[in-house]
């Protein structure tokens, strides 16, 4: 919703204590202590000269709280999101009049998106949502993210069929986002969505944090990169012929690096840091990397330029520099107003100061000293008012939460007025090789040196060296047809002992760079590990076995070798100590019946269906023997099964609650 300044200006405030502006003790983002004085007159002066919402001392004091944890439920996962939303709607509705709780709600945009009234490292205090919070992030089913950071992906609208680039993606909060749209909405008859999402980091120190991030969420339909955004190679595509072309993105996220004074609450060391240089300095990246987004999108395709900092000359400057250059070929769009997104529209007319705080009015005035600082492109020109008004401005005391800037911008050409209209590659820069890289997301530590090898690369050429094992493994476990060989790849040219699945769109990508430039192409993951050597093969015959984890967890579904057990039995074999003792020992008749069936003996998947509840099923890896049954599960994976077996032992608050209620209603029923 677009909020005029009357309206910004009678937002209610959600906190009556004052701040004093003696030094706090407060928490970097690693949880560590550290001293701040919540105030710097610069920036203060400097927004509020800005005219950057009416009501600028309410927005300032939401500046100086700490930010508050929110989290995004993973919808990919029918039977884990519904136990999920459950627990937390329980969890609401048991907080929702004790103000000496913590407080969770639920957003009217999004049913999966919670927000809670306390920060992240106030939640590490609590004894029920702390373990709760940490083993759902390690399976993958929840996710860490402030509201405004899902502006981008949520406005974009990605399809299943969407080719999508996330050119500047670490940490990669937004690139699951945009892996979770492309699954959701995916209604093909076909397990892995046609589209897919190739996610780009420059920095490699910031690769592996990526790379460990996406491996969270388990898609095929991903491939990492390491090249600078702002000089992104062309992709090798082929025409309708067969003929080599440039590949052109459907949606491009641009979240572009930015001074970051936006994540003032999570990142309260800006108020002693912050310089209007600053942004002025990441000006020019940030349009060079939004003039290669534009030369990558689609005719008719979408981008998502956004930025965690509020200044101007970062975002609206930024885009009337761009407009300017596009003549036409660009059109920022109005995006539709939905209930509970609140933002100002962009500004117009803007105030531009160099980093000692002397304004200009124009590019004249700039002395020499500063003329690579402040360029002439900062200015306003007061030629695309209508379009930047389209902009978001998401400011901290809007929807109690982050300061954030996000445009939508629709591509209406197929080709820029600085671009040449005939068919080019913009072939990749010479290939990164002093800098390290993750080798398929794992890191390797050096334990001698306290630092991560510098042998990270993901070989272009590869081939699947025995396909009859691979194409046994696929039939043992799954339907006929559902997965293919050339749906794996391997790292390794001798297929040692992994297989990873990846969208067969992104293996054809894989051959064309290597045929195209070998050397030149920085790829460090690609599709996610879906199989993984059997050691027990004197007990089964098949040569491979699901990983477990997450990228287990998607496949399980399918997954024909099945065995059913009552919750009972279930359990008895999750809290099992020794998998090794003789399960006739301890489960029912019908549990030992179930697992004798199985034939051969296995890896294979345990379902449990709950009485009364039919469409809540949870499954789980494991291998059944002759007399043993082990479960292949992590640790955080053990904690959800409790958790869905019986929510009230994880948080017995919520059955408190419940019992509180039922006897509330015993003592006053219903006529």
């Amino acid at each position: 919703m677009i909020l005029t300044h009357r309206e910004c200006h009678s937002l209610p405030s959600l906190s009556t204590r004052c701040f004093s502006m003696m030094p706090e003790e407060v928490r970097n983002q690693r949880g560590e202590y550290f001293t701040v004085t919540k105030t710097n007159k610069n920036f203060e002066e400097f927004y509020q000269s800005q005219n950057t919402c009416q009501d600028w001392d309410q927005c300032l004091d939401y500046m100086r709280r700490c930010l508050l944890q929110s989290i995004r439920v993973n919808r990919n996962r029918p039977q884990s999101a519904r136990v999920i939303q459950n627990v937390l709607q329980d969890f609401a509705s048991s907080t929702e009049n004790r103000v000496d709780e913590v407080q969770l709600r639920q957003m009217e945009w999004d049913p999966y998106v919670w927000q809670f009234s306390s920060t992240r490292w106030d939640l590490h205090l609590h004894p029920e949502i702390n373990p709760f919070l940490h083993h759902q992030f390690s399976n993958g089913n929840i996710y860490r993210q402030e509201l405004v950071s899902m502006m981008p992906v949520h406005f974009l609208n990605i399809q299943p069929h969407h080719k999508v680039l996330d050119i500047c993606a670490a940490p990669g909060s937004k690139t699951k986002q945009a892996l979770e749209s492309l699954h959701a909405r995916n209604t093909s008859a076909e397990f892995i969505p046609p589209g897919f999402v190739i996610a780009n980091e420059f920095d490699p120190g910031r690769c592996l944090k990526l790379a460990c991030n996406v491996n969270s969420y388990a898609s095929p339909c991903v491939m990492l990169m390491n090249h600078e955004g702002s000089r992104f190679p062309d992709i090798p595509d082929v025409d309708q012929d067969g003929n080599l072309i440039p590949m052109k993105f459907d949606r491009i996220i641009c979240d572009v690096p930015c001074s970051g004074d936006g994540t003032i609450r999570k990142n309260q060391n800006i108020w002693t840091a912050w310089t209007p240089g600053a942004g002025n300095h990441r000006h020019q990246i940030q349009y060079r990397i939004l003039r290669r987004s534009v030369e990558l999108l689609e005719k008719d395709g979408l981008i998502a330029y956004s930025s965690c900092a509020i200044n101007p000359i970062e975002n609206e400057a930024v885009l009337q520099r761009i407009l300017s250059e596009s003549q036409g070929a660009l059109e920022i769009l109005k995006c539709p107003p939905q209930p509970g997104i609140n933002y100002l529209q962009g500004h117009t007319n803007w105030r531009v100061f160099d980093s000692e705080m002397t304004e200009y009015t124009n590019w004249s005035e700039v002395p020499k000293r500063f003329t690579s600082q402040v360029l002439p492109e900062m200015f306003p020109s007061g030629l695309f008012n209508e379009q930047l008004r389209r902009s978001m401005r998401f400011l901290p005391h809007l929807m109690n939460d982050g300061g954030f800037f996000v445009a939508i911008l629709k591509k209406k050409s197929n080709h820029m007025p600085w671009e040449r209209s005939e068919c080019h590659f913009k072939m990749p820069e010479k290939s990164l090789e002093t800098k390290f890289r993750a080798l398929s997301g794992i890191a390797r530590w050096d334990k001698s040196h306290g630092r991560l090898f510098k042998k990270m690369w993901i070989p272009l050429k590869t081939s699947l060296s025995d396909r009859e094992a691979v194409a046994k493994a696929l039939e043992f476990y799954f339907p006929s047809g559902f997965l293919q060989s050339d749906h794996l790849h391997s790292v390794k040219n001798d297929l040692t002992s992994k297989l990873w699945l990846a969208n067969p769109r992104l293996l054809a990508i894989k051959e064309r760079f290597h045929k195209t430039s070998p050397q030149g192409y920085n790829m460090f993951k690609l599709g996610l590990l879906a199989f993984v050597k059997d050691k027990k093969t004197h007990v089964t015959s098949c040569p491979f076995k699901p990983s477990k984890g997450p990228a287990g967890n998607l496949l399980l579904p399918h997954i024909k070798r099945a065995v059913r057990l009552s919750s009972e039995d279930f359990k008895i074999v999750l809290e099992n100590p020794n998998p090794n003792v003789e399960f006739r020992k301890h489960l029912s008749a019908e549990g030992i019946a179930a697992l004798s069936e199985l034939s051969p003996p296995g890896n294979c998947k345990l379902s449990v269906h709950f009485k009364g509840e039919s469409d809540i099923v949870l499954e789980c890896l494991a291998f059944v023997g002759h007399n043993i049954v082990e479960i292949q599960v992590t640790t955080h994976e053990r904690y959800h099964y409790r958790l869905t077996l019986n929510p009230s032992d994880v948080f017995p608050q919520i059955s408190d609650s419940k019992k509180g209620k039922s006897e509330a209603h015993d003592m006053h029923p219903s006529t």
